[in-house]
């Protein structure tokens, strides 16, 4: 069974070493609350810390084909009134945009 060459480290562990200043503001759409937006309601936005991973863990590793496990996104939202992240997905586009 291969080894992975460092110790695994949580997610929220990568995000914070990644640092606040990686975090870029994202606007996906408008809500429901009033607000300046072209139909008069207010844009949702948050931040978001996007890094290149590589999972680790036996569980993963025995649902993959593979020894290797493919690296992913670690996408996390980390708000700007909040201390430190606050939710975290993989996600498994490819690393370059097409």
């Amino acid at each position: 069974m291969a080894r992975y060459p460092d110790p695994a480290r949580s997610v929220k562990a990568l995000v914070v070493e990644a640092g606040r200043g990686s975090a870029k503001p994202v606007s996906w759409r408008e809500g429901s609350r009033p607000g300046k937006g072209r139909s008069g309601l207010k844009r949702m936005y948050s931040r978001f810390v996007a890094l290149r991973i590589r999972p680790a863990g036996r569980e993963i590793r025995d649902a993959t084909d593979g020894v290797e496990l493919p690296e992913g996104w670690l996408l996390a939202e980390w708000p700007a009134r909040e201390p430190e992240p606050v939710q975290f997905w993989l996600c498994d586009l490819p690393p370059t945009p097409r």
